[in-house]
């Protein structure tokens, strides 16, 4: 508010009056680019913009001592970067911090064994991966086929001893080489005909080859009448039909695997 008065050369009268003049100055503010991650090598712009106050902005980027609103940065290690902005009146001061992280350990991975499995089994393949930049891309490769993705379904349709090589790569560009061993194995039930339970050794059990493949079977065995004469939940090759006469009997083998394999049939029984 100005005041300003005004007498006559008598001095006898003053008179008295006002002006108010209004100044209106937004805040200062000061904008920045977000923290950022960077690969090794690689540039970034740190950038900074004023607004508000009295344009004519005024900055300075520590380190370095740039004075200059926006320049190109690639510190090799993690670096805060500080700046600071002041308007043309120079009456606030304003602050603001970039952090770039440029640090960076070399990928680690690490693909664990794999069980075997027989033909048309699930077999499920993974790796476990440390460090680099995420996200990572997987590249599996058996010698014939390329494969994505982690973890992944082998296709374990046949039977296959290989090794499975995988690369990873960061986000980055730098690669990791890794591998395991792949068994399928051919493992189809075959069927007995006959049993002699005589006690020369030869023939004297109930076996089905390759049946250790499938622990989770389940075996019952009938007469020709269709009695049950024995049920047994992984089965073990381990029945000898010594109770019984000589005749033909009947099984029902469920492998209870992927598929949902049941094998029936007929074998003699000679003591």
């Amino acid at each position: 508010t100005f005041y300003v008065s005004i007498t006559d050369s008598c001095d006898l009268i003053t008179i008295t009056d006002t002006v108010i003049v209004t100044l209106t100055i937004p805040p200062l503010t000061l904008t920045v680019n977000n923290d950022t991650l960077i690969c090794p090598g690689d540039a970034v712009i740190l950038s900074a913009s004023g607004g508000g106050g009295q344009p004519g902005y005024t900055y300075q980027w520590n380190p370095g001592a740039i004075s200059t609103p926006s320049f190109i940065v690639n510190p090799l290690v993690s670096t805060n970067y500080v700046v600071s902005m002041i308007d043309l009146c120079n009456t606030i001061t304003l602050f603001d911090t970039v952090k770039i992280n440029a640090d960076y350990t070399p990928l680690i991975v690490t693909v664990p064994p794999v069980e075997a499995v027989c033909a048309g089994e699930l077999m499920v393949v993974s790796a476990v991966v440390n460090n680099g930049r995420w996200p990572y891309a997987y590249s599996w490769n058996d010698g014939l086929n390329t494969f994505s993705g982690n973890p992944f379904t082998f296709p374990s349709d046949n039977p296959v001893n290989t090794i499975l090589n995988l690369v990873v790569t960061d986000f980055c560009n730098y690669q990791e080489i890794g591998s395991v061993n792949i068994e399928v194995l051919a493992c189809a039930v075959i069927i007995p005909n006959v049993i002699t339970p005589n006690g020369d050794g030869m023939n004297d059990l109930l076996v089905f080859e390759n049946l250790e493949y499938f622990p989770n079977n389940q075996l019952t065995i009938l007469n020709r009448w269709g009695q049950k004469l024995f049920e047994k939940e992984g089965y073990q090759n381990n029945w000898n039909g010594s109770d019984y006469s000589d005749g033909t009997y009947f099984f029902i083998l469920e492998l209870n695997d992927k598929k949902s394999t049941t094998h029936k049939g007929s074998f003699t029984l000679i003591k």
